[in-house]
């Protein structure tokens, strides 16, 4: 249950492999419009995506790199609806994930059912309670996840399993 670390491109808040997909999307972008690829239309692209005229350097690999994708969707995909509303669904789909990758399952079953979230499964949270059981799960000693080999029952816990 190692935590994944992010391999972001050296000078980037992008990770390479989203340098490598954003350059990709703005040569469709500019096919789709009809532009040169410029850096006047690459800070357009941003401003359309309402990150405003900034440098693709300076662009976060979380809301920043979903809005460009959103964007890149609703330019090149404009009839494809369930994208564009799965870009919308994206951070939750993102604390989900993590959440079920980093933590144990039982765990966050007894959490998500308990009287603080009051729901049935992780699917079932908003987007502030997903985040509210992240921040409660990380807030956990690491300890307490490790996965630790069952033991053999002691002779005490033996006895007291015997049904007569």
């Amino acid at each position: 249950m190692a935590k994944m670390k992010t391999a972001l491109k050296p000078g980037w808040k992008m990770t390479e492999t989203q340098v490598r997909l954003y350059w990709r999307m703005f040569a469709a972008i500019c096919e789709a419009k009809g532009w040169r690829q410029d850096d006047d239309h690459r800070r357009e692209w941003h401003c359309l995506a309402g990150l405003g005229p900034c440098s693709a350097k300076t662009i976060d690999r979380m809301k920043g790199f979903d809005a460009l994708k959103a964007c890149w969707l609703a330019i090149t995909q404009p009839a494809n609806f369930n994208a564009q509303m799965a870009m919308q669904d994206q951070p939750r789909h993102r604390l989900i994930t993590r959440i079920r990758a980093d933590f144990p399952e039982a765990y966050v079953r007894c959490l998500v059912t308990s009287q603080r979230f009051k729901a049935t499964c992780l699917e079932d949270l908003t987007e502030k309670q997903l985040i509210d059981l992240r921040n409660t799960l990380c807030a956990r000693k690491p300890v307490e996840f490790e996965r630790q080999p069952a033991e053999a029952p002691s002779a005490v816990e033996e006895a007291d399993n015997v049904h007569f």
